[in-house]
């Protein structure tokens, strides 16, 4: 990649200087007019510096495209914007917000009741009674080894 912009600035400035391009026509040839003037050739640490420069006001323009969409997404909540629809749009989501939370609660207490879910839920309550004896037990072989150092650091 750190290639690329040099290799494109240096086709860039033979396509310029092959094909002539430029901003006015071509002097029509007179005896004053050499044959041999060649249009004028941009360096190619110029053009580097053009892709560079036109490189970085596109990321500033899409840094400032995608500021002003999150501006956007958060209108829908902003309350300096609004009007009636949009009133009646924002309580029409608190209510469909209360009653999708209202239809989950209704649902885990409907599953929880069936006999899978049950016997699932018991055999956790079993390990976790059997994580509490460990922790307890853990606790006491802690209890015995403080003594020990206790009494083997005593002089």
């Amino acid at each position: 990649m750190k290639h690329f912009f040099p290799i494109t600035a240096s086709l860039c400035a033979t396509f310029y200087f092959l094909t002539g391009a430029s901003a006015e026509p071509p002097p029509a040839e007179t005896e004053e007019t050499s044959t041999e003037a060649a249009p004028a050739v941009v360096s190619t640490k110029d053009l580097a510096d053009d892709v560079d420069r036109i490189s970085e006001e596109i990321n500033a323009k899409i840094r400032e495209s995608r500021q002003t969409e999150r501006l956007l997404a958060a209108a829908a909540g902003d309350p300096k914007y609004t009007s009636k629809a949009v009133e009646e749009k924002r309580k029409a989501v608190k209510e469909a917000e209360a009653a999708l939370l209202k239809a989950q609660m209704e649902l885990r207490a409907e599953v929880a009741n069936l006999p899978e879910i049950k016997e699932i839920a018991a055999e956790n309550a079993a390990r976790e009674k059997e994580v509490a004896l460990l922790r307890e037990k853990k606790k006491d072989i802690l209890e015995a080894l403080r003594k020990r150092t206790r009494t083997s650091d005593a002089p």
